[in-house]
């Protein structure tokens, strides 16, 4: 084990700090680490380690740039695209879309990735955010897709500032269980963190519980993150949600952990370097 974790850490210091790309995925006991090697400009040899057997491979990658016209030269859209090729034990194929707009008034990130193999195990992750800031008025919406052939893990979240309440109004679907909730307390000009509390719903029994949510910025040496708590009282279990992750920019970090009266239900960790 001791050794697992040695070679996935060289893999992911080499990755990020040599060639500048790297994939790292743990989601419940399944896990999977892939580092890019640059070879040409639309080119590069793939390396992927994980539960199964390693895998070499090839990659094929489209990069773009979009700018607004005029004068003042303003970046809109960039992104990249790309196929992968994998063989060992088994063979892989995976694409992976990386993008981001700047187009007032949406600004969006998205970071998807998906894999199949041959002998019938995929994997799938997909990470999308948007802020619409209209005036008065802001939109927030977050979708987490992260699934695979023991794991389905599905948030959806969304809000609505309104800078004359002074607060952001929440709704979300964790799951089976959906959110609404009023902050007490909306932090930032467009309100995407805060706390306050809410009712709940759970879809397979159907009863109504009580939620608490907490949304935080924070820093550690230096690296930027928001933390969010969200806590459901229902079905007479307390059910908890904690997760980690950047605010933004051309890399995604994320980290979760969901407890069911304190017994871990779910974990993932995400990490894309590019």
């Amino acid at each position: 084990m001791k050794s697992k974790l040695s070679l996935v850490a060289l893999l992911i210091i080499t990755g990020a700090l040599l060639f500048g790309s790297t994939y790292l995925s743990i989601v419940g006991e399944n896990w999977t680490n892939e580092v890019e090697i640059p070879i040409s400009e639309h080119f590069s040899w793939g390396i992927q380690l994980g539960n199964a057997s390693p895998q070499l491979g090839v990659i094929y990658k489209e990069s773009w740039v979009k700018y607004s016209t005029g004068f003042f030269k303003l970046k809109t859209r960039e992104g990249n695209f790309s196929v992968k090729f994998y063989i060992g034990e088994r063979i892989s194929l995976s694409t992976t879309l990386i993008e981001g707009t700047y187009t007032p008034p949406v600004y969006s990130q998205q970071f998807n990735t998906l894999q199949v193999d041959s002998d019938g195990n995929y994997r799938l992750f997909s990470y999308n955010t948007y802020r619409i800031p209209l005036g008065k008025w802001s939109l927030g919406l977050k979708l987490l897709n992260i699934r695979d052939n023991q794991n389905n893990i599905r948030y959806l979240q969304s809000y609505l500032f309104m800078k004359d309440f002074s607060r952001s109004i929440r709704l979300g679907f964790l799951g089976n269980t959906f959110a609404l909730g009023v902050d007490l307390v909306s932090i930032g000009s467009l309100g995407e963190l805060g706390y306050g509390p809410g009712l709940c719903y759970d879809f397979d029994t159907g009863k109504i519980g009580l939620t608490a949510q907490w949304s935080f910025p924070l820093n550690l040496e230096g690296m930027s993150l928001i933390g969010e708590t969200m806590v459901f009282f229902k079905n007479g279990a307390v059910d908890t949600k904690i997760n980690f992750r950047t605010p933004g920019g051309k890399n995604v970090l994320l980290f979760g952990v969901g407890f069911s009266n304190l017994t871990p239900k779910e974990i993932f960790f995400e990490l894309m370097v590019r």
